[in-house]
């Protein structure tokens, strides 16, 4: 859910959620429970209460949250969470700072659904809840009997129907995992629909995006030139999306060879849609343009669309990795990219208790504070109970390294060297006049092939769980004519 009510602690960079703090009983044993954890108080608190303080006698699962802690979705069996609930289902519940709890999948007239609904997201403000149900009494005139993405309005008290096409079409296939924008406008989601958009002939599922304030749907899983993706995700995956808080920037995965040119085609990969400009990009990649050599998948994007945070199996993008699935967060407008679940001095993480394949990170507002779910016993200290627990990350940037006074230039060659006295920092990202940025490490970076003249090179310091420093190394040189 979103992380935009997280608050930074100045403690270690890294913090488990959970370690220390005693969390409140909940009375229903191993049923599973929605709890809320305060990062400045360390107060942990059961959300998924039954009226009176009673527990749930249902598990509870998926929460998303409002910024400033104003509500928290999440789906539930229990039956008890809101008076007169008889349909035996799995609901989407909203509870609010007050404690109060609403149930979000109902019909505008607040029938209650005729079949499971699931996978809640809410806007910022908490007044808007998309989630997935194959409910046909939401919404009138529903008739498919497929899944459907459906945005409860927590204030108005109506429901609508988001996956249809422009003209408000039924969709003739399944709709499933949505995503809101901040402000409850938009919703992007995947569907295997054929008839939400013109000329859809791929035979797969493809990523939507619904204007709800205009009544628009558009396809999003396309190329810069409109091109179909020729693959989606291989079952029993799905791709995932999330959308920017204007609607521009539409993050997703998929499997697709055509979506951009180039090598690294033949992964999974994670790519980012602008809607305004019709231009697609790959967002697995390294901070000097290299795709991931491995899959990357469960994106999602920060309200300003600048940073992507996604899980990958790659070992070529960030510095800092350590072996398998890792979270990494992209930032667009430096093009860069960084590993998040490392351990408070920025090793890397140590080996999993169980395969955390298919976590999807939660990222804050200014992209500087992760969420994500690990059974490494190394990223905090004293960690020993050998579970997956909730771990906070602060990406703070690198204080500035130190650039030696001088360069040795040999010929068409040059030799810069990087120092820093800050133990987090491990790379330099450098860029030698206008060539490709590139990660130089601490030490001797040498630059080739320089023509005669002056030369400047710019670097940003950058370690493992930490972004790139904001103030540049600048060094000049000249190379002399032979």
């Amino acid at each position: 859910g979103s992380a935009a009510s997280w608050r930074a602690v100045t403690q270690s960079p890294v913090q488990d959620l959970l370690s220390g703090i005693p969390c409140p009983a909940d009375g229903n044993g191993a049923v599973r429970d929605i709890y809320q954890t305060d990062l400045t108080t360390g107060v942990i608190q059961l959300l998924s209460l039954a009226p009176g303080g009673a527990p749930a006698n249902g598990p509870s699962i998926t929460p998303s949250l409002a910024a400033g802690s104003l509500a928290v979705a999440f789906a539930s069996a229990a039956s008890n969470l809101v008076p007169g609930d008889g349909s035996g289902r799995n609901e989407v519940f909203v509870r609010e700072a007050t404690g109060r709890i609403q149930r979000a999948s109902v019909a505008g007239d607040g029938r209650q659904s005729n079949g499971d609904s699931s996978q809640p997201r809410i806007s910022a403000d908490g007044r808007f809840v998309a989630f997935t149900s194959s409910a046909s009494n939401l919404v009138p005139g529903d008739t498919t009997g497929a899944l459907d993405i459906f945005v409860r309005d927590m204030v108005a008290g109506t429901t609508t129907r988001a996956s249809v096409a422009t003209g408000g079409g039924e969709a003739n296939g399944a709709s499933y995992n949505p995503a809101i924008s901040p402000d409850g406008s938009f919703v992007s989601f995947t569907s295997n629909a054929t008839n939400l958009v013109a000329d859809d002939g791929n035979g797969v599922a493809d990523v939507f995006l619904r204007d709800l304030v205009r009544g628009i749907t558009t396809r999003v899983s396309v190329s810069t030139d409109g091109s179909e993706q020729n693959a989606s995700i291989t079952p029993p995956f799905t791709q995932v999306s999330d959308v920017s808080r204007d609607g521009r920037f539409v993050t997703f995965d998929s499997d697709a060879s055509n979506l951009v040119s180039g090598r690294g085609n033949s992964r999974t990969n994670v790519f980012v849609h602008d809607v305004n400009h019709h231009v697609t990009s790959r967002i697995s990649v390294s901070s000097s343009g290299e795709p991931a050599a491995n899959d990357s998948f469960a994106p999602v994007i920060t309200p300003d669309g600048r940073f992507i945070a996604f899980e990958s199996f790659a070992d070529n993008i960030a510095f800092g990795d350590a072996p398998g699935e890792d979270i990494f967060v992209h930032d667009r407008t430096r093009g860069t990219t960084v590993v998040a679940d490392v351990s408070a001095d920025g090793s890397p993480r140590g080996p999993e208790v169980t395969r955390p394949l298919l976590q999807r990170p939660s990222i804050s507002d200014a992209g500087t504070v992760l969420a994500l779910q690990s059974g490494a016993d190394n990223l905090v200290p004293n960690k020993t109970n050998g579970l997956d627990d909730i771990f906070v990350r602060r990406l703070t940037p690198v204080p500035s390294a130190r650039v030696a006074r001088s360069v040795a230039v040999h010929g068409k060659h040059a030799t810069v060297r990087f120092s820093s006295g800050d133990p987090t920092a491990g790379v330099v990202l450098c860029r030698l006049d206008r060539r490709t940025q590139q990660l130089c490490p601490l030490g001797a970076t040498k630059f080739s092939n320089l023509k005669p003249g002056r030369h400047v090179v710019r670097g940003y310091a950058g370690g493992p769980g930490s972004l790139f420093s904001l103030t540049p190394l600048v060094v000049h040189f000249r190379v002399p004519r032979r």
